[in-house]
């Protein structure tokens, strides 16, 4: 390793650190050029990790998890401490709450199991201070004893994705209850869901005035509800086709482009006037 810089110490770290967070596969390589640069940037190789994924996107740092074990044995430290990032797709489900247990500072987690994980009885997630959550509504009361939004799990989080899980009743007003909790979520800024819920989203947009986009990441149907109907002259509402979840969250992790900042994008032209406001369809759903 070399041991001299020819650079102030503060730009040359800035310079590395810039470089990590551009391609955090090159990680690896960057600790070899020196000692002070393993000192730096040692800690950003865990910062965002995917498990189980079978093909991540170029640059994304990825591994199994008999290498995420080997991890947690020798520097356990690296995952308690610096996770920020996490994806754990169809792997089972005792490695699912092992890995999850192992990651106590994730703020972006994405979860989904290849079954079921069993009763909540070591609620593994509910001290993360996640700002991102995307799960199954199942697999979340399998994670926490879940009742309902008010758990302490979400105390912070801003962006809600869920996969499904959601029963029929939640059509009806009376089946509105389980949403009612959505209120107490004092950061709660985007919500997407994976169902046709139309009379569910009607109530939570006109109860829920804080929320700036709720999305349904599917095309609208060919006959529209008056549920539907309704909802079209809410600029917060949006529809859009999501051809893969998985590259669209490391897209995100990546360069920040994900199908949240392309609805954003999205609602402030429809706000300002920019094309029609009711015209809710993100037709393709990589481009705003």
């Amino acid at each position: 390793m070399s041991r001299r810089s020819i650079l102030p110490l503060e730009l040359e770290r800035h310079i590395f650190e810039l470089a990590a967070l551009s391609r955090p596969v090159s990680i690896p390589t960057l600790l070899r050029v020196a000692w002070r640069i393993k000192h730096w940037l040692e800690r950003m190789l865990y910062m965002t990790l995917v498990v189980g994924v079978k093909d991540p996107l170029d640059g994304v740092p990825s591994c199994s998890v008999e290498i995420f074990k080997r991890i947690a044995r020798t520097k356990p430290v690296f995952l308690h401490d610096f996770v920020r990032n996490l994806m754990v797709e169809r792997i089972p489900p005792e490695d699912m709450r092992f890995i999850l247990s192992m990651c106590r500072a994730v703020e972006n987690l994405h979860i989904l199991p290849n079954a079921s994980l069993g009763p909540a009885e070591h609620p593994v997630i509910s001290t993360m201070p996640l700002r991102h959550l995307y799960c199954h509504l199942r697999t979340l009361d399998q994670l926490i004893p879940f009742e309902s939004f008010r758990h302490l799990l979400f105390r912070n989080i801003t962006h809600l994705e869920l996969f499904g899980g959601f029963h029929e009743e939640d059509r009806e007003d009376e089946g509105l209850v389980h949403w009612t909790g959505l209120a107490a979520l004092p950061h709660l800024t985007h919500l997407a869901l994976n169902s046709y819920l139309f009379h569910t989203c009607t109530k939570i947009l006109t109860a829920y005035k804080s929320l700036f986009a709720l999305l349904i990441l599917h095309p609208p149907p060919t006959h529209y509800s008056m549920e539907l109907a309704s909802l079209i002259d809410d600029p917060r509402f949006v529809m859009m086709s999501l051809p893969d979840f998985t590259d669209d969250w490391q897209r995100g992790i990546l360069v920040g482009e994900d199908y949240w900042a392309r609805a954003d994008a999205f609602i402030t032209k429809r706000m300002s006037g920019e094309i029609d406001r009711r015209d809710f369809f993100l037709e393709d759903g990589t481009r705003s």
